[in-house]
């Protein structure tokens, strides 16, 4: 198969060793298709090659809010474009807004800034823990209480 994006094709060979070439080539397809969207459908005023730069450098690093791995595999972990000001509230699609987290954080987050949200995950580690489970279950459903 050849490979038009070979620096994407190496990050996900890296971060996923072991994994079938079957697999590989699952995930390298299924990046280039949310590069496509980020880059086409969410209008990002950034080149390409920044859009890929972002994307090698977040492929293996922790996710800013929950500190789990960020991958291309499927899953919750899952890479996923988030703005630290969403567009709903003024919030632009440059480069200093952008951010790479895991898919399970960007739901969560929804239309709360990355201060906002921050600030509510450090509120909920200083209280029990189904209180915790509690709020970030009704994130993730998008049910605001």
């Amino acid at each position: 198969m050849s490979k038009k994006y070979q620096h994407l094709w190496k990050t996900i060979k890296t971060h996923c060793k072991g994994s079938p070439k079957k697999s590989l080539n699952k995930y390298y397809r299924r990046l280039l298709a949310k590069r496509r969207k980020w880059l086409k459908i969410y209008e990002i005023n950034i080149s390409a090659e920044e859009l890929d730069n972002l994307i090698i450098k977040s492929i293996g690093s922790e996710c800013p809010f929950c500190n789990r791995e960020i991958t291309v595999k499927s899953g919750n972990d899952s890479i996923s474009l988030d703005r630290m000001i969403p567009e709903s509230r003024g919030g632009d699609n440059t480069r200093d807004n952008l951010m790479f987290v895991c898919k399970r954080c960007n739901k969560r987050k929804g239309e709360l800034t990355y201060t906002e949200y921050k600030t509510l995950l450090n509120f909920l580690d200083n209280n029990s823990k189904e209180f915790k489970k509690y709020v970030l279950r009704q994130l993730s459903a998008n049910t605001y209480f």
